[in-house]
C-alpha cells in the first residue's frame, strides 16, 4: 500500500498567519506578538483534523545564500526583510514543532525548502508512494503529477483546496508540466524573478498552448503574433532563460529520507502546555485536551471549600476574619444587574486554598436566614479596618449594599490590577486570570448552572456545586490579589494610581449606580413616535430618489442602487460588495441627495431603537429609575465606559442627542439637574504637556483659545478672525490630539491637500514646542514600548516598532492620544473622589448620578443647587493642578438639555 507524506512549507505558513493577524494581532501579557505561532498551530490542527496523515514533516529555508543568489544576485532583493515581529517567533515555532508535536524539521543549506519538498516529491512519486504538500505557493504546480498534490485553505475557517493533475490547468491556465516554463515567462515579482517585460500572464497562457515550452517559443520566434509581443520576446530572451532557471525547483538535493522519523508520533503533552503557557494559548489548550490533564491534577489538591451549615460556625469565620484582618468575598446572585439581583448566597476566604460558602436563598434548602447572616456578617463588612478584597467588588457591593451589608475596607480588587498592568488586555476576568497567573483553571459558571436554554439561575444549584464553585472564587480572588500586587509593587506610578484613584473610585462608582437617573417615560414615549413619523418620511424621500422601493438596511440592495442604477462613484470594497458605511455616504452627499437622506435615516433609526425605545424598558420598576453600570476596565486610555444603557454615546451636538437628553429628569419635586462639563480639557493637558508657552499664555490670560490660534495661524487680530477661520483652528487644535494628518484634514475642511498641510506645518511653525512634544512622545514610545499619562497611568504598544505600516502608524497615533485623553481621564476620576467626599460630608442629600468623558450630572435638593455647583466647580478646577487654568462650565436644569 502507497505511503502518503505531508510536507509543510514552513515559513510560507508562517508568513501567512502572521498576516492574517496583521490588523488584530494576538499580544501576550508580555507584550509578545504571537500571531505568527498562533496562526501556525491552528493550520497544523486543521490538517490533523482533515487529513489524518501517517508521515509529516515540517520543511523550512536554512540562513545561508542558496544556488539561485549566485546565478542572480538579485534574486529575492526587492522582498522586505521578515518583520522582526515575526523573526521573534521562529524561535518558540521550531519549539512548539518539533519538541511539543514532534514533527521532524528538514533544511538543507544551499538549498531552499521548495527544493528539499520537490526532491522528495520526486523520490517518492518514482518509488510509487504520493505526497502531498501543504502550501499555496504556484511554484509547486510544476511538481503536481499522479503521485503529488497540492493542499491549501484559504483563511480562517474557509474551504479547503487540493490541486491535482485534474484541476491544475484550470487553476494556472497551463498545466503542471509547463509550469516552469509559464512562470520563466511571467516572471515572480515577489522573488525578483524578472521573467519576460511586458509579458504577462493571459500572453503566456496563449504562447504555452500554441507552442510545447519556451524552447518552442524560441524555435519560432518568427511566428509570433503580433509583432510588439514578438519584440518583446526577442528582447527578454536572456531573462526568460534566466528565470526558468531560477524557478525550477531542485530534485536532487541530498537530503536523507528515514519513514519511521517522518512517522506521525503523538505529541508530548507537558512540552505543548508548557509552550502554550508561555504563548498563552488558552483556547489551544483545551482542543489538545490539556485543561483535562489539569483537571485530573486539581483533584488531588489540598483544597479546602466548606459550606457554612449554622449561624454558629458563621460566628466562629467571622471571628478568625477579624483577627486575620483581611479577606476576599464573592457573591452569588440571580442576575447580572446588582442593583436588581437577589442575593443567593456569600463565599468568603482568608487563607490560601480555603473557603467558606453560606447559602442564603438556595431552592432546595439549608440556608441560613438572611436576617441573621446580615446581623453577623453586616459589622465585618462594614468596618474600614477590615480589609475587603473582590474580585470586580463593586458588583459585590451593590449587591450587599441593597441586603442591608454595605462594604467599607475595599483594599483590593484583581481585575483592577490586571487592568492597570495591561489595559489593551483582551480579558481581565477570573478565569481568565487565574489561567495566566496561576496556571489554574476554575469551575466555569456554565459548569453549575448548565447553558443556553438549560441554564438555571443560581439559586437553583445545589449547594454541594454551590459551595465548589462560589468558594472557589473567593480563594482564587485572594491568591491573585497577593500575586498581582506583586507586581504592581514592582511599578510605583501604577502602585499609586491604584491606592489613590482607582481603589478609592470603585465606591463612588457603586453608589452613582444605586442612585440612578430618573427618565420621562411619557415624553420619550412621544419622542418615538415623533422619530418613527419622520422616519416614514425619510423612508418615502428614499424611495422616490432610487425612483423604487428597496430595503434601505440592506447593505446590499443600497449598494445596488447608489452605484449601478444612480452611478455614484463608489469606494471601498468588502466582501459583501462595495461599502456603504457612514464616511461613504457622507462624501457621496455632495453629488446626490440620496445618500445624505440615507445617513439621516440610519442615525435617527440607531438613536430611537438605541435610545428612545429602550431606555423606558431599562427602568427599575422598584426605583423607577435606569441604573446605568460604570465599567473601569474597557477603555485602554484609563475612560470609563458605561453600559446597560450606554450614556457615553448619546450624541451631544446634534438635534437629536439634545431631544434624547431633555428625557433626564431629576425624580421628584423640589429636585434639579445640575450639570458640570471641563472646558477644552484636553487641550488645556496638551499645553501641560507640551509647555507650549504660546498656549499656556492663551489660557492664562482666559482668550478663546480656537480663536487665538486662528490668529496666530492666518496672521490676525483676535476681532478679525471669522466663524470659519475659527472653526478651521478648531479641528487643527483637535484634530492634533489625534494625530491628523493632512489626507485627513483636507477631508474633515473639505480643502485641498496642499492647504490642509500647509495649514499643518503653518501649525506646528506657530506652537513649535507642540511638535516637539509629539516628536519626543513617540520616540520614548519607540524606546520603552509604552506611554504614561500625568499620574503614571501606562498603555502597552506592542505595534510601535511594527515594521508593518499601518499598525505602526495607529501605535503612534495611541502614544500621541493616550497621554491626553488619559491624563484627562485621571483628572475626572480624582474630583469625582473628591466631589463624592464633599457632597456627603456638605450635601448629603446631592447625588452624583452620571459620568460622560468630560462631564458630571448631579441630582440636588434646588434650594442647594448654586452652593452644590459652586463646590463642584472648586473641586473639580483644583483636582489635579496643571500649568494652565482649568475651566468648569456649569448649570442647572428641570432636564439634562436646561443644564447646557
Amino acid at each position: 500500500m502507497a505511503r502518503r507524506l505531508f510536507l509543510l512549507d514552513g515559513y510560507a505558513m508562517l508568513y501567512r498567519a502572521h498576516f492574517a493577524f496583521i490588523n488584530s494581532p494576538r499580544i501576550n501579557s508580555k507584550g509578545e506578538n504571537t500571531s505568527a505561532v498562533f496562526g501556525l498551530t491552528l493550520q497544523l490542527g486543521r490538517l490533523l483534523e482533515e487529513c489524518s496523515p501517517d508521515y509529516l514533516a515540517l520543511v523550512l529555508d536554512t540562513s545561508k545564500p542558496t544556488f539561485r543568489d549566485e546565478i542572480y544576485p538579485q534574486y529575492k532583493a526587492t522582498r522586505e526583510k521578515m518583520p522582526a515581529e515575526l523573526r521573534s517567533q521562529i524561535p518558540l515555532a521550531r519549539s512548539l514543532m518539533h519538541e511539543a508535536f514532534r514533527i521532524p524539521i528538514l533544511e538543507m543549506d544551499g538549498f531552499e525548502a521548495d527544493d528539499v519538498i520537490g526532491t522528495i516529491a520526486r523520490r517518492l512519486s518514482a518509488d510509487g508512494d504520493q505526497t502531498v504538500i501543504v502550501s499555496g505557493d504556484k511554484d509547486f504546480y510544476q511538481l503536481i503529477d499522479g503521485n503529488t498534490a497540492l493542499y491549501n485553505r484559504h483563511g480562517r475557517g474557509e474551504e479547503t483546496e487540493w490541486v491535482t493533475p485534474e484541476n491544475a490547468a484550470e487553476r494556472l491556465g497551463v498545466p503542471p508540466q509547463k509550469t516552469i516554463d509559464f512562470l520563466a515567462l511571467t516572471g515572480d515579482s515577489a522573488d525578483n524573478v524578472p521573467g519576460v517585460r511586458g509579458v504577462g500572464k493571459v500572453s503566456a497562457q496563449k504562447l504555452l498552448a500554441e507552442f510545447d515550452s519556451l524552447d518552442d517559443i524560441y524555435a519560432n520566434l518568427e511566428r509570433i503574433k503580433p509583432d510588439s509581443l514578438r519584440e518583446k520576446l526577442a528582447a527578454g530572451r536572456e531573462e526568460a532563460f534566466l528565470s526558468r532557471r531560477l524557478v525550477t525547483i531542485r530534485t536532487d538535493v541530498p537530503v536523507e529520507l528515514d519513514w519511521e522519523k517522518l512517522r506521525l508520533e503523538e505529541p508530548d503533552l507537558d512540552k505543548l502546555d508548557e509552550l502554550f503557557e508561555i504563548l498563552e494559548f488558552r483556547s489551544l489548550r483545551e482542543r489538545y485536551g490539556l485543561r483535562k490533564r489539569e483537571e485530573q491534577i486539581w483533584k488531588q489538591s489540598e483544597k479546602k471549600y466548606r459550606l457554612v451549615d449554622s449561624l454558629e460556625t458563621l460566628k466562629e469565620l467571622a471571628e478568625e476574619i477579624r483577627r486575620a484582618g483581611r479577606f476576599a468575598v464573592d457573591v452569588e446572585t440571580t442576575s447580572l444587574d446588582p442593583v436588581s439581583a437577589r442575593l443567593v448566597g456569600i463565599s468568603l476566604s482568608l487563607r490560601k486554598d480555603e473557603g467558606w460558602y453560606v447559602p442564603v436563598a438556595h431552592e432546595q434548602g439549608g440556608n441560613l436566614e438572611l436576617d441573621k447572616v446580615r446581623e453577623i456578617l453586616g459589622p465585618l463588612l462594614a468596618d474600614k479596618n477590615i480589609g475587603c478584597v473582590g474580585q470586580n467588588i463593586k458588583y459585590d457591593m451593590i449587591v450587599l449594599a441593597q441586603h442591608g451589608m454595605p462594604v467599607e475596607g475595599i483594599v483590593g480588587d484583581p481585575m483592577i490590577v490586571s487592568y492597570l498592568l495591561d489595559p489593551g488586555g483582551r480579558s481581565h476576568k477570573l478565569d481568565h486570570l487565574s489561567e495566566a497567573f496561576l496556571g489554574y483553571r476554575m469551575v466555569s459558571y456554565e459548569e453549575v448552572t448548565g447553558k443556553g436554554k438549560d441554564q438555571v439561575t443560581f439559586d437553583k444549584v445545589p449547594l454541594a456545586e454551590a459551595c465548589r464553585y462560589s468558594a472557589e472564587d473567593a480563594d482564587i480572588t485572594l491568591i491573585l490579589d497577593e500575586v498581582l500586587g506583586g507586581h504592581l509593587k514592582s511599578e510605583p506610578e501604577l502602585d499609586r494610581l491604584y491606592r489613590t484613584v482607582e481603589l478609592p473610585l470603585i465606591p463612588v462608582l457603586a453608589r452613582m449606580e444605586i442612585n440612578g437617573v430618573a427618565i420621562d417615560v411619557p415624553y420619550m414615549k412621544e419622542l418615538s413616535r415623533d422619530m418613527e413619523s419622520r422616519l416614514a418620511g425619510l423612508e418615502a424621500r428614499c424611495y422616490e430618489l432610487a425612483g423604487h422601493e428597496f430595503n434601505i438596511n440592506s447593505t446590499q440592495q443600497m449598494a445596488q442602487v447608489l452605484f449601478e442604477e444612480l452611478g455614484l462613484k463608489h469606494g471601498k470594497k468588502t466582501k459583501t460588495g462595495f461599502s456603504t458605511d457612514s464616511s461613504v455616504l457622507a462624501e457621496l452627499g455632495s453629488s446626490h441627495e440620496l445618500p445624505a437622506v440615507v445617513l439621516e435615516y440610519r442615525e435617527l433609526t440607531k438613536l430611537k431603537s438605541t435610545y428612545v425605545d429602550s431606555l423606558p424598558e431599562q427602568v427599575n420598576p422598584v426605583t423607577h429609575r435606569i441604573h446605568t453600570q460604570f465599567n473601569q476596565v474597557v477603555a485602554a486610555t484609563g475612560r470609563l465606559s458605561s453600559n446597560n444603557p450606554n450614556l457615553q454615546n448619546i450624541p451631544i451636538r446634534t438635534e437629536e442627542g439634545r431631544r434624547i437628553r431633555k428625557g433626564f429628569i431629576p425624580g421628584g419635586p423640589g429636585r434639579v439637574l445640575l450639570c458640570a462639563d471641563y472646558s477644552q480639557i484636553e487641550l488645556r493637558v496638551l499645553a501641560h504637556l507640551s509647555q507650549d508657552q504660546s498656549m499656556i499664555e492663551a489660557f492664562t490670560s482666559g482668550v478663546d483659545i480656537h480663536t487665538e490660534t486662528s490668529a496666530r495661524l492666518f496672521g490676525l487680530k483676535p476681532g478679525e478672525v471669522t466663524t470659519e477661520q475659527r472653526s478651521r483652528a478648531k479641528t487643527i487644535n483637535f484634530g492634533v490630539l489625534y494625530g491628523m494628518g493632512a489626507h485627513r484634514l483636507s477631508s474633515e475642511l473639505k480643502i485641498p491637500y496642499k492647504d490642509a498641510k500647509q495649514f499643518i506645518d503653518d501649525y506646528f511653525d506657530r506652537f513649535p514646542r507642540i511638535r516637539e512634544f509629539i516628536d519626543l512622545t513617540v520616540a520614548s514610545a519607540r524606546e520603552k514600548g509604552w506611554v504614561s499619562t500625568i499620574l503614571g497611568r501606562r498603555r502597552q504598544l506592542p505595534e510601535i516598532n511594527s515594521s508593518n505600516h499601518m499598525a505602526r502608524q495607529n501605535s503612534e497615533r495611541i502614544a500621541l492620544n493616550t497621554p491626553i485623553q488619559g491624563s484627562a481621564a485621571d483628572l475626572i476620576k480624582v474630583a469625582m473622589i473628591q466631589v463624592d467626599r464633599r457632597l456627603r460630608q456638605e450635601f448629603p442629600e446631592a447625588r452624583m448620578n452620571i459620568q460622560v468623558h468630560d462631564e458630571l450630572v448631579f441630582e440636588v435638593p434646588e434650594s442647594q443647587a448654586e452652593a452644590v455647583g459652586a463646590l463642584v466647580c472648586e473641586v473639580m478646577e483644583h483636582a489635579v493642578e496643571l500649568k494652565v487654568p482649568v475651566k468648569v462650565d456649569w448649570g442647572v436644569g428641570k432636564n439634562w438639555l436646561e443644564c447646557k
